[in-house]
């Protein structure tokens, strides 16, 4: 249920290069809990423009592509940012990006001095599929001994899946809200038991430090995946104790897409992908299957057939996804994964100028409600 004090809540959530198909639960979770206010932002010059009142988060995807795309002076400028009172909330990779680095880009943010237990000058013997559960950081690995749903406590007790977060070591005063607790039957091993614990026995999962003025909070675990309903609640109450920040400006939404072309683009869309048949590509350190990309394409369909004609879209948003239907298009005879990453691009843009106006008119609709409510 919304109310007002989740509504007024400035968020802005990074969909660029780098973020994952993760970032559409989170989507879903700021509107089934009313976080009206959120825009979803696939450039990182936007976030710099915003206001240094609002909170940034940063969902799962790859670290070292997120970064490379604020770049050094990007991530300087955001560091500025945060340290004038700016919030950050990362997620999974997220998570990783604030954790003091000596590695260029990462290097210029460098908000916290958490380590992390992941973390091996070799590779464990054991580990699953190593080009896919651990990552080349320098001299050393980062590897991910398990994923899947997993016990936490602290806070409170709670179950939530984790794929590739850090095990968080904090320090320098910064407090640790989630710690890793044990498995449950769905944890998946991806290297031997006892490797699992000593990495994540004693572990944090979710710390919060302060950089200047700005609040910081690290979550390894996906909290908003929507088969964990007591997580989600628990990241909604993380949300809330962020300041509500300044109003921004209302969304100009301009011109608006054609109805009935903008239906027939996603399903067309929805065909295409469903014909790469379980196709698997690596973009960076990330590994992406083709049913991922129907995150995106789900994301618009399921509204604009809910919502019907109170369902619009800038027609920005049926620019994106042509562009991206003329990839997948293109995929069905080759594997080139500069194509798949240019669709992945298109498609996570579309859904996020789709979604950024969905909140915006949700909002308006809200805000009219409350005013009426409030006269009566």
């Amino acid at each position: 249920m919304t109310d007002t004090e989740a509504a007024e809540r400035n968020l802005l959530i990074y969909t660029g290069p780098g973020s994952s198909n993760s970032w559409v639960w989170l989507a879903d979770f700021l509107e089934g809990h009313g976080f009206l206010g959120s825009r979803f932002v696939p450039n990182a010059s936007d976030i710099l423009q915003a206001p240094d009142s609002s909170t940034l988060i940063v969902p799962g995807g790859d670290t070292f592509r997120i970064a490379e795309t604020f770049g050094e002076s990007g991530l300087a400028a955001l560091k500025d940012k945060i340290s004038r009172g700016m919030g950050y909330l990362g997620i999974c990779a997220g998570a990783y990006l604030p954790l003091k680095s000596s590695i260029v880009p990462l290097s210029s943010f460098n908000l916290i001095s958490a380590k992390i237990s992941n973390i091996s000058s070799a590779l464990p013997a054991g580990i699953a599929d190593p080009n896919k559960f651990s990552v080349r950081y320098g001299c050393s690995f980062v590897f991910h001994p398990a994923r899947g749903p997993v016990k936490l406590s602290g806070d409170m007790d709670l179950v939530a899946p984790i794929y590739g977060g850090p095990f968080l070591i904090p320090s320098n005063g910064e407090t640790a809200h989630l710690a890793f607790a044990g498995m449950t039957e769905g944890t998946e091993l991806l290297a031997d038991r006892e490797l699992y614990e000593r990495v994540s026995r004693g572990k944090a999962a979710c710390i919060e430090g302060r950089y200047g003025k700005g609040r910081v909070v690290a979550i390894a675990p996906h909290l908003e995946h929507p088969d964990y309903p007591q997580a989600n609640e628990y990241l909604r109450n993380l949300i809330l104790d962020f300041p509500s920040g300044e109003r921004m400006e209302s969304l100009r939404t301009g011109d608006i897409a054609n109805g009935r072309e903008l239906r027939s683009t996603v399903a067309d869309l929805r065909v295409l992908a469903n014909a790469l048949d379980s196709r698997t590509w690596k973009i960076g350190v990330k590994y992406w299957e083709s049913d991922k990309l129907l995150f995106y394409i789900d994301a618009i369909r399921k509204r604009i057939t809910r919502d019907g004609d109170r369902s619009t879209a800038p027609t920005e948003v049926l620019a994106c996804l042509k562009n991206a239907k003329r990839d997948l298009k293109t995929l069905q005879e080759c594997d080139d994964e500069q194509i798949l990453g240019s669709a992945i691009e298109s498609l996570s843009a579309g859904a996020s100028l789709f979604l950024t106006a969905h909140f915006a008119r949700l909002h308006e609709e809200f805000s009219h409600d409350s005013a009426d409510n409030e006269r009566q």
